[in-house]
């Protein structure tokens, strides 16, 4: 019984250490580039990380469904581009003839559901950090 918990904290742990190592290049990558000028390195580094690890821990929970982890893996794969594609909903309905910026006709409380879904939230929240460099400066 405590071999399947080892093995699982096992490849938690090597997932983890992956997640880290990419997601600080990612983040070195975007700061040299001044890919995100006026973001906060850390905040972009724990957004990233963050995204990672919600993404691992949705994988171990596809693979208790399905009896194979390749299904399991094409699955949460699309269902995390699925639901990273949500956030076009809120992108593609915007009004630019406010005076205070973009105005999504998606309301507030909606994007704020959206958010709690981690792809969505990936992509609202590098939404709002292109905002603030594009719109704000």
């Amino acid at each position: 019984m405590y071999g399947v918990y080892v093995g699982r904290l096992s490849w938690l742990i090597l997932y983890v250490a992956i997640i880290t190592a990419v997601t600080a290049l990612i983040t070195v990558m975007c700061w040299m580039s001044s890919f995100f000028v006026n973001c906060n390195v850390v905040i972009l580094f724990l957004l990233f990380f963050l995204y990672g690890l919600t993404m691992i821990c949705l994988a171990f929970l596809a693979v208790t469904f399905f009896r194979k982890a390749e299904l399991a893996a094409n699955v949460m794969s699309f269902m995390a581009m699925a639901l990273g594609l949500l956030f076009l909903t809120v992108a593609y309905t915007r009004d630019f003839s406010h005076k205070e910026g973009p105005v999504s006709a998606v309301p507030p409380w909606c994007q704020w559901l959206l958010a709690l879904l981690s792809p969505a939230a990936v992509t609202l929240a590098l939404d709002q950090v292109e905002f603030i460099l594009f719109y704000l400066s």
